[in-house]
């Protein structure tokens, strides 16, 4: 497998928890760092630190390309040709996002105006968090009219989750993004956050949804990626 933005490693321990052998990018050393540590158990996972568009690709060598909160940061003229070369005959490309779903407009609102005064290059920048976005963050048209792939699916999976107001805050700080905020932001947030969440009584309810994007390349080359000369399988 070939991970594409791991950041912190969240996604990679779920997948590498499964046996796969994974070559992980990530561009920011501390996030690298970070996600090194979180998969230290699992002997068969890499993580390098670099973007995809900088790295020097492994032809064929990949049946499974993944890229979690991340494949919108690659430009749109690299990601998917570079995709197409990295993975193996019938490989497939899995990209995911979970998106905030806000069905409470002034809780939605009070969020927003809370990180356009503290972060703003934050809000404009992160999917998701906080607030909505006014366009789709990916579309699976970008798959579809390629002649790179076939076969997409795409699929929606909603789910809630219920946080008391330390809940929320100590998962905010597992987000990529706001790690790499200077302290002195990520603390008014975080007392911002507080003050919303204690006037709903303590209990923030947030609904999500993860969008699965799933295709599969199109063209020739090994049915199987290459054995000991590119140390893959």
């Amino acid at each position: 497998m070939l991970e594409v933005g791991c950041g912190t490693g969240k996604a990679s321990e779920q997948f590498a928890s499964r046996g796969p052998e994974m070559l992980c990018l990530e561009p920011s050393e501390p996030m690298a760092t970070v996600a090194r540590r979180n998969c230290a158990e699992f002997a068969r996972v890499t993580v390098a630190t670099t973007s995809f568009e900088d790295w020097p690709v492994e032809p064929s060598a990949f049946r499974l390309l993944i890229s979690a909160q991340a494949w919108h940061w690659v430009p749109p003229d690299v990601r998917l040709p570079k995709a197409h070369e990295s993975l193996a005959r019938d490989g497939v490309v899995a990209l995911f996002w979970n998106m905030v779903e806000w069905r409470d407009e002034k809780l939605r609102q009070a969020v927003d105006d809370l990180y356009e005064r503290v972060a703003p290059d934050f809000i404009a920048t992160r999917p998701g968090y906080p607030g909505t976005r006014p366009e789709p963050i990916f579309s699976a048209r970008e798959l579809e009219d390629s002649p790179l792939f076939r076969s997409v699916m795409v699929r929606r999976y909603p789910w809630t989750e219920v946080y008391s107001t330390a809940a929320y805050l100590e998962l905010m700080t597992t987000h990529s993004g706001h790690r790499m905020l200077p302290p002195a932001v990520l603390g008014r947030l975080a007392d911002g956050l507080a003050e919303i969440i204690e006037g709903l009584g303590g209990k923030l309810r947030l609904d999500y949804v993860s969008r699965l994007y799933l295709a599969r390349r199109v063209g020739a080359g090994p049915r199987h990626a290459p054995g000991p000369e590119t140390g893959r399988r």
